[in-house]
């Protein structure tokens, strides 16, 4: 048997080598549950959108306001995920301080370091967002009589 890495040889760092192992478990676990979720919102939406485009005799509007409220759903279930990951990062970046090498603290800085126009978030929020807009322009436009009827009656009285 060789001897063990540098970074086992101290117990404690051991003990640190193994949480950091167990926080990328964490981090990969909770990076598939985010494409799952947007994969489960996805097909949801596309669905609902096809129910009301089909010509099928339903409530056109019930469908895109439901629509709406998956859209909004969707778009804080990326945040939490985001938010959490991000939380999940910090920790690992704090055990990383404690090792010999930081391969994530420097990706990051490499990846920081790079000019691009948007992050992964930023691209991922997109979808719901304008699944958002396509269903509440929906709403609008198939109730555009009960809205200017509502409005003109607010502003006369």
């Amino acid at each position: 048997m060789g001897e063990p890495l540098p970074h086992t040889r101290d117990p404690q760092n051991y003990e640190a080598v193994e949480i950091y192992k167990a926080v990328l478990n964490s981090i990969n676990s909770n990076e598939s549950k985010r494409v799952q979720s947007n994969a489960t919102y996805t097909g949801f939406s596309a669905a609902l959108f096809g129910i009301s485009s089909s010509g099928a005799p339903v409530n056109a509007t019930a469908l895109l306001c439901l629509c709406l409220i998956v859209s909004i759903i969707w778009y804080f279930t990326i945040k939490f995920h985001r938010d959490l990951s991000h939380a999940k990062w910090k920790v690992c970046s704090e055990i990383e301080n404690d090792l010999m090498h930081q391969p994530f603290q420097a990706e990051w800085r490499i990846m920081k370091a790079r000019k691009r126009a948007f992050g992964l978030t930023q691209i991922e929020v997109f979808v719901p967002a304008i699944s958002g807009s396509v269903s509440l322009l929906g709403i609008m436009y198939l109730n555009i009589g009960a809205i200017l009827k509502f409005v003109s009656t607010s502003h006369c009285s």
